[in-house]
């Protein structure tokens, strides 16, 4: 869910039972989540949050500073954590025919993988590519929206797997994302998307660019520099 006003962070709401007041939680994971007791009024959730902006920043610096769970090289995943959309993909290996390896069943919450799996890189070939399939769907839905909310447009969209970029904007308005934005928390991928929106309109990084984009995104600052650090957040398998 989008806040309703927009210095506001993106969150999500989940209503407890259990709750006995309203709890706020961030993770790489999830992004923002808050907790309701049951029958609290909903409308009071945007003042809730402005009023924790100081602890909210904290948080996410924290985040941005912790270490990532380091991952065995070379090992293709069991799990993907696609923290971008709030969702896990469990993934499970099957044996096959040599020089046979498929995606044989996807689905919303489980991937199977049949075949040889001696060169752990043809694997990854084919996560790669149901990675930038999951950006086509749930990236692409996602910058329309923001360029119908704020009047800016591009000419053309791809979903892209760039090694050293998060996004780029051409002379002719072309806008290329990378997939990897989708092992990001939402306020960071919301971010990329208006940064390469902006651009639409200021094809540089001048006073008026950063105005362009403080109107849409007044805590850019702190973000940019998030993201800065943000690679070491994407598996070895996905780059």
């Amino acid at each position: 869910m989008t806040a309703g006003v927009q210095d506001l962070p993106s969150y999500t709401i989940r209503e407890s039972s259990r709750a006995k007041r309203v709890i706020l939680k961030i993770s790489r994971l999830h992004g923002l989540v808050v907790v309701i007791p049951k029958g609290f009024q909903k409308e009071n959730i945007p003042r809730i949050i402005q009023e924790k902006q100081e602890w909210l920043a904290r948080a996410c610096r924290r985040l941005a500073e912790a270490a990532p769970v380091p991952e065995p090289r070379w090992q293709l995943p069991h799990v993907i954590a696609l923290a971008a959309i709030g969702q896990e993909v469990a993934v499970t290996y099957e044996p096959g025919p040599a020089g046979e390896l498929a995606l044989c069943k996807v689905q919303q919450h489980q991937i199977i993988m049949r075949g040889a799996l001696s060169v752990p890189e043809d694997g990854a070939s084919l996560l790669k590519k149901w990675l930038q399939y999951q950006g086509r769907r749930h990236l692409l839905p996602w910058l329309q929206e923001l360029s119908v909310a704020t009047d800016l447009r591009g000419r053309r969209v791809q979903i892209r797997g760039q090694k050293s970029r998060w996004g780029s904007c051409s002379g002719r308005g072309t806008i290329s994302l990378n997939y990897n934005l989708l092992f990001l928390r939402p306020a960071l991928v919301r971010y990329v998307l208006l940064h390469e929106l902006c651009h639409t309109v200021h094809l540089n990084h001048s006073p008026e660019f950063y105005a362009l984009l403080g109107t849409w995104a007044p805590d850019y600052r702190s973000l940019r520099r998030e993201l800065r650090q943000a690679w070491p957040q994407i598996p070895w398998w996905a780059r």
